[in-house]
């Protein structure tokens, strides 16, 4: 089993991630609401909660410099940490319905500062999946393949000359 996440906040009555993550074992596809999620309370087995729930890790909730508003119910938009080919990668994921939220002026200035701080980002909306570099590197993307419980990235990174 993978280490508990730990946040330095609580999510309150955000529940965001129970929407846009995959839950495998409760049978939940990426962009619904998972069954056992109560829609602005929390998860309904928390205690029992599926392994891919107590190791995700919510990036607002983990404070890594996101302001308050930034809450992902409030933007539309959850960032969270990852790994592809054995390289940290961010993640984030829109709503489903909202597929273009990544585009309102605080998360865009999110991204930015994200990469100035040497994150690549990986935004998925919907079926879509768009890559956001940081300075200095550049990916060459082979093939894409997203499906409700993965991100399959070939991808060879380089330094930008």
């Amino acid at each position: 089993m993978g280490e508990v996440a730990e946040v330095a906040r609580p999510c309150g009555d955000c529940t965001f991630c129970c929407k846009v993550m995959a839950v495998p074992e409760v049978g939940t596809k990426a962009g619904t609401w998972c069954s056992e999620c109560q829609i602005g309370v929390g998860c309904k087995i928390y205690e029992d909660r599926p392994e891919s729930c107590q190791v995700f890790g919510c990036a607002w909730a983990m404070s890594l410099d996101f302001p308050e508003e930034a809450r992902p119910d409030r933007v539309k938009v959850m960032f969270h940490l990852d790994e592809i080919h054995g390289l940290p990668i961010l993640l984030a994921r829109c709503d489903p319905g909202r597929p273009l939220a990544y585009r309102k002026p605080l998360v865009a200035d999110m991204i930015q500062k994200l990469n100035k701080a040497g994150y690549d980002l990986i935004m998925i909306t919907g079926k879509v999946v768009d890559i956001f570099s940081a300075p200095g590197y550049e990916w060459r993307i082979h093939s894409v393949k997203y499906t409700d419980e993965c991100i399959n990235v070939k991808v060879r990174t380089k330094p930008r000359t």
